[in-house]
């Protein structure tokens, strides 16, 4: 095992020769995404950087005016620690930003607001960036950028800190892993984050009960679940940390987890170290999900760039790798595996046996409470491409029938983007007795949460004619929420263009089938419906759909 460590990155941007794209303009489009995610992210060293320039600032200035640009979740969090840090000294504080407004309940003291284009550097003392990188209005202005402006993630200080604090947690990482190694076998889980699809987790912590079997954890982005890994590391955001880690390893198997944009990892790992044996987790395939390329691209979800490479790497998935997992069906999906040179296995995105509750339903039979717990688009979101998860419509349509709806947006979604975005969710659950809009909750948290409490959970949606998904991708498509409420022992109501998950719905008899006209009569339908012999069908299918009946299999194709 590699152990030497330097200051500097070993692996460039430019020494990534992706030979399998075999298309020079997007192999340059490819590298200039990567250089996004370059640098290390350490929001801790970052703190410490702004909270250090502050701190000189107030040694020569009385008052001061300083400008913040960045309002993600994380960097709320930062500015409401530092805010809080520096409360007793006279500091007016201004946000900048052309999207959202402050939450000025929030914070102590309430804050100004301010756009980007009415931005001047010499309005403030300090202008602070914590945007992965500075908006343009930032770079036009370099001059009077320069002392009184402070991006910690690309200032050349404060990242080397960031750097060197980060291959120390590798270096410890490493050491345990050769450690483990002497007597184990160690199999690597790499994702981009906690939450994204609890998939990965359930199936870690599945072989992680596996004799001289130890399991480690390594996400791209900070996040990473309690009591899954036998060790973790983050990689702070940074793509060269991850490259520095692999160049490290010795030949081991990677389990991957990456989807859509995020597709060619596998090709990024196999290029650092192609002595990995490298199986992929594709639960999102692009392929069945974009219909027409030239309306994703004019909607701005994804660029024909994008696309291109997307496929690209889809292709190398299938034909170049060492496996891959999926969980789709329908004649797309078959063909896809029929026609790939790489092992496949359809793996379900089951939780274990030991996350299972009972059925059981809520004391109060009326009003009949509904839950559903994933991701929700927002209006800002292509409607065109995301309309059916717009779920505005539908919570009217069901509460004015009088049923009690709640919904727990995607985990991603609620520590990712800021809660101004879903401000439309959070004003009707004030309105309205009947609604209630709640921030996304781990597994197993989420089903304990759900258990008892519900009646049905919904993977149920208004369908436009227009609507620009791949029919493909609706077909064949399988939620990982179908078996959060399974586990939790609830019935499913299913739109009937999820013909996969229709399937076993009605065949296994856990839920109902419906179209958007039962939804908008969703009182009727109900009322006919033999809910205690769902309940006592829901015990059966448990027995069926866990990860402890797929682990057999799943070692077999990591050869464990």
């Amino acid at each position: 095992m590699k152990n030497s460590f330097s200051n500097n990155p070993r692996v460039r941007i430019d020494d990534l020769a992706f030979a399998y794209i075999d298309d020079p303009e997007l192999e340059a489009f490819l590298h200039r995404e990567i250089e996004k995610w370059w640098n290390v992210v350490d929001w801790n060293v970052a703190k410490e950087e702004i909270i250090n320039r502050v701190r000189g600032i107030l040694l020569s200035t009385e008052n001061a005016a300083i400008a913040w640009c960045g309002w993600s979740v994380q960097a709320r969090e930062m500015f409401n620690e530092i805010m809080e840090f520096f409360a007793s000294e006279d500091i007016e504080w201004y946000l900048l930003s052309n999207e959202v407004e402050a939450d000025a309940t929030a914070e102590k003291p309430p804050i100004k607001t301010t756009s980007l284009d009415a931005w001047k550097a010499d309005n403030f003392v300090l202008t602070i960036n914590v945007e992965r990188h500075c908006p343009k209005i930032f770079h036009s202005r370099p001059a009077s950028c320069d002392a009184a402006f402070l991006s910690p993630f690309t200032d050349e200080k404060c990242a080397a800190r960031m750097w060197e604090s980060s291959l120390g947690a590798m270096e410890r990482f490493l050491k345990k892993l050769s450690k483990d190694l002497e007597t184990n076998k160690v199999i690597i889980f790499i994702a981009l984050r906690h939450g994204n699809f609890p998939s990965i987790e359930h199936i870690a912590k599945g072989l992680r009960g596996v004799s001289n079997i130890k399991v480690y954890g390594v996400y791209l982005e900070s996040d990473i679940p309690d009591g899954v890994y036998d060790n973790a590391f983050t990689c702070h955001c940074s793509l060269a940390l991850l490259a520095e880690l692999l160049d490290c390893l010795p030949p081991l198997v990677v389990y991957l987890q990456a989807h859509a944009s995020w597709a060619y990892l596998s090709q990024f790992i196999k290029i650092i170290n192609n002595q990995l044996k490298v199986v992929q987790e594709v639960y999102d395939w692009m392929g069945a999900f974009v219909a027409d390329e030239k309306l994703f691209a004019q909607e701005g979800v994804f660029s024909v760039q994008q696309i291109g490479l997307m496929q690209k790497a889809e292709d190398y998935i299938c034909n170049h790798l060492d496996g891959y997992f999926y969980k789709d069906n329908g004649d797309w999906m078959k063909a896809r595996v029929k026609e790939s040179l790489t092992p496949a296995l359809k793996i379900y995105p089951c939780p274990s046996s030991d996350y299972f509750h009972n059925p059981s339903s809520p004391k109060r039979d009326s009003p009949v409470r509904l839950v559903y717990a994933g991701q929700i688009s927002h209006r800002h979101q292509s409607q065109k491409i995301f309309g059916d998860t717009y779920y505005m419509p539908v919570i009217k349509g069901l509460t004015n029938q009088g049923f009690h709806l709640t919904i727990y947006n995607a985990l991603h979604h609620s520590r990712k983007y800021p809660a101004e975005l879903y401000k439309e969710y959070y004003s009707e659950a004030k309105i309205s007795p009947l609604f209630e809009f709640k921030k996304g909750i781990p597994m197993p948290e989420i089903i304990d949460e759900l258990n008892g409490k519900y009646h049905y959970g919904l993977i149920a949606y208004y369908f436009e004619d227009d609507l620009g998904v791949g029919v493909n991708h609706l077909k064949g498509t399988m939620a990982s929420k179908l078996f959060t409420y399974l586990s939790a022992g609830l019935p499913v109501i299913v739109s009937e263009q999820f013909e996969y998950m229709a399937e076993i719905v009605s065949g296994e008899g856990i839920g109902l089938v419906v179209n958007r006209n039962d939804l908008l009569g969703l009182t009727n339908l109900l009322s006919h419906v033999k809910y205690k012999e769902m309940l006592e069908n829901i015990r059966y299918a448990q027995k069926k759909y866990s990860m402890d009946m797929q682990m057999p299999k799943l070692k077999k194709m990591l050869g464990v």
